[in-house]
């Protein structure tokens, strides 16, 4: 036997057809009548907070059909089975804006630099741990999508507006890219019922700044002394 140098690459699994999900759904006991009956009451919350829901396929997070921005709202009886549901983004989604943070390592130290809001969300990840990825806010300047990233780390924080959208709470997909795992998207606390209160307004600019500074910050809290990492950080940011 002759032995090679040749270094085998992983291959990413492949992802699964709205069909093959549902099947995995099915058979690891979702009851599809709940599901259909959680995205209904997500859709009417929604609507009634004055969000614009997008229709998703079934056990995934893709929007159905290809130019879903510029469809109608769609009807509440669209949503059927274990269809999903998202929440359109920028000035055609009323200037919401979703920032997505998409580096492990930012989860818990990004909200330190980020404007509060009551609209916050995120998945378990195959875990029974919710991790609040999704920061919800309704911004003036809605523009184009945004991503903030940094050699140091694996992934990105991306700022959403114009052209996007975000899977949203109620929703339950198959995630082929942590193993085929399935996993449930909701509202902070592990809930379906959307938040109470009104949602943060601010610039698409100032999450911008949130999202450097704080990555940055995050890199550089090795070279400062514990205990004043906050005044630090401010002064090295020039504040």
């Amino acid at each position: 036997m002759t032995s090679s140098n040749v270094v085998q690459i992983p291959q990413k699994p492949k992802a699964l057809t709205s069909a093959q999900a549902c099947i995995r759904l099915k058979d690891q006991g979702y009851d599809e009548q709940k599901h259909e009956d959680i995205i209904r009451s997500t859709y009417t919350q929604l609507v009634a907070n004055g969000f614009r829901p997008v229709l998703l396929h079934k056990a995934l997070k893709r929007p159905v059909g290809d130019e879903w921005q510029k469809q109608p709202l769609p009807e509440i009886d669209k949503f059927v089975g274990y269809s999903n549901i998202g929440i359109l983004t920028g000035e055609a989604g009323g200037d919401i804006c979703d920032v997505d943070i998409d580096i492990d390592e930012m989860i818990d130290v990004l909200p330190e630099f980020l404007p509060d809001t009551p609209y916050k969300f995120g998945r378990f990840y195959g875990t029974g741990k919710q991790r609040i990825g999704h920061w919800l806010y309704k911004v003036t300047d809605s523009a184009g999508h945004i991503k903030v990233g940094s050699p140091f780390s694996k992934g990105s924080i991306e700022i959403r507006t114009n052209g996007n959208q975000t899977m949203c709470p109620g929703s339950v997909f198959v995630d082929h890219e942590i193993n085929y795992e399935t996993d449930c998207v909701r509202w902070a606390g592990n809930t379906t019922q959307i938040p109470s209160g009104a949602i943060t307004v601010t610039t698409r600019e100032e999450l911008y700044n949130c999202a450097k500074v704080g990555l940055a910050s995050y890199h550089a809290a090795d070279y400062f002394k514990p205990g004043t990492f906050h005044e630090d950080m401010m002064y090295w940011c020039g504040f």
